[in-house]
């Protein structure tokens, strides 16, 4: 287990990382990590963190037809904490957009939330739009990724259910 996940752990999150994509899948590594918390902060036991995004060239899917690929659903912990393993996105195929990752997040007894996130470094993002967003920590929605012990990039982004 990386130092990354390890200090991830003493926060709470005791699981392996949800698999969005396979180690084999062609790509550089991402982690994305979490927290499902409420309108008052405290953590939200057993959310369903759905997230989504395209492959390291931009498609979903074979020839961008029918449901994303790379898709995968995460269960917060008793801390309300969550984690998936997975690639870095590419923009669109042939489009000039962002890299970028889907989610939808519910709880029993909470309204759903939905974000997507884009990354600071990408050149597509406008850095007035990173510097605005990057002032809301990790509810924001363009984040700046950092590389853990083993190479891979990582990002966090928190939830606010109410």
């Amino acid at each position: 287990m990386s130092i990354f996940l390890m200090a991830f752990s003493l926060l709470g999150f005791l699981g392996d990382p949800v698999a969005i994509a396979s180690d084999e899948e062609p790509g550089s590594r991402l982690m994305i990590t979490g927290q499902i918390v409420n309108g008052d902060g405290a953590p939200i036991e057993g959310a369903q963190v759905t997230a989504w995004h395209t492959d390291a060239k931009g498609y979903y899917s074979e020839g961008n037809q029918g449901d994303p690929r790379l898709e995968a659903t995460a269960t917060s912990d008793k801390q309300g904490y969550y984690a998936f393993s997975t690639i870095m996105p590419g923009g669109y195929a042939g489009e000039d957009m962002a890299a970028h990752v889907h989610f939808r997040v519910t709880a029993d007894g909470y309204s759903a939330a939905g974000a997507t996130i884009q990354f600071a470094d990408d050149p597509h993002v406008s850095k007035w739009r990173v510097e605005r967003q990057l002032k809301k920590g990790a509810f924001a929605d363009i984040l700046q990724s950092q590389h853990d012990d083993e190479g891979r990039l990582t990002v966090r982004r928190d939830f606010r259910l109410e």
